[in-house]
C-alpha cells in the first residue's frame, strides 16, 4: 500500500499487490514468474476519470555466462478504465532485455532496453481513431566501487 503525493496535498492514493516464483534450472540459469495489481484511485474529481485497476504478469528467464549476464522478460497486462476514461482501457504487451558485464568486482557496465505496445479499446471522439501507443526505453549504466556490507 502506498500514498504519493505531489508537493504537500495528496492526489493520488495506490494499492499495490505483487508476486513472485523463481525456479532454479542450474547454477547459471534460473526462471522467474511474476503478477501484480495496481488499484489507482485520484482524490480530485477532476482527475477521477484516470482511476484504474492495472494488473501485469510475465516471465523473466536471466543466464550468466563467465562475467556476462543476461536477461529477458516477455509481459502482458490489462489497465482497466474506472470512471469513463476518455481512451478506454487497454491491453498492454512487451518485452524488457538487459545485459551486464562485469569487469572487476568494482567495474561493471549494464544496458537495458524495452518495448511496449499499448492498444486502447475506445475510440477518441475528437481524431475518431483509437490510441495503439509503442513506447521504447533504452538505458544505461556504470557501476564504480566495491559494494559494503
Amino acid at each position: 500500500t502506498g500514498v504519493q503525493t505531489c508537493a504537500l496535498p495528496i492526489y493520488l492514493t495506490s494499492w499495490t499487490i505483487a508476486g513472485t516464483w523463481q525456479h532454479v534450472i542450474n547454477d547459471q540459469t534460473r526462471t522467474v514468474a511474476f503478477a501484480q495489481h495496481v488499484r489507482s484511485r485520484y482524490d480530485s474529481e477532476d482527475d477521477d476519470s484516470n482511476d484504474s485497476n492495472l494488473s501485469v504478469g510475465g516471465v523473466s528467464l536471466l543466464r550468466t555466462v563467465g562475467d556476462w549476464a543476461f536477461q529477458v522478460t516477455p509481459f502482458a497486462g490489462w489497465d482497466a478504465e474506472r470512471n469513463v476514461r476518455a481512451d478506454g482501457s487497454r491491453l498492454l504487451f512487451g518485452a524488457l532485455a538487459s545485459t551486464r558485464y562485469r569487469w572487476t568486482e568494482a567495474l561493471e557496465v549494464t544496458l537495458n532496453g524495452g518495448l511496449q505496445r499499448s492498444i486502447y479499446d475506445r475510440e477518441s471522439g475528437l481524431f475518431l481513431v483509437g490510441r495503439d501507443d509503442i513506447q521504447v526505453d533504452l538505458g544505461a549504466s556504470l557501476k564504480i566501487g566495491r559494494a559494503h556490507v
